[in-house]
């Protein structure tokens, strides 16, 4: 886990297109933006675990997210792909 600058190309295209997002005026997303901390996780590393509060809200920004979910004998198994612009928390 990275903190990171806001990137000057972020697609807004594609932050009003959240569900969460799409309810804040344009205008003013850029300046929700410059509250919001960004973060970059490298390929494998937990973003959260299930039953972790639910504390914070994420959107896929670049690329995409795997969703494991452990089974009764404690074996991860994938259960979903998140791709870019999808969200969750």
């Amino acid at each position: 886990m990275e903190p990171i600058d806001l990137p000057p190309n972020i697609d807004f295209n594609l932050l009003q297109n959240s569900p969460f997002l799409r309810l804040i005026p344009a205008d003013q997303l850029p300046g929700l933006l410059k509250r919001c901390q960004i973060i970059r996780y490298n390929f494998g590393e937990i973003i959260v675990n299930e039953g972790d509060p639910a504390d914070a809200f994420f959107l896929i920004l670049s690329e995409r997210a795997r969703v494991l979910k452990k089974t009764a004998e404690g074996t991860e198994v994938p259960f979903q792909r998140m791709r870019k612009g999808e969200s969750f928390g």
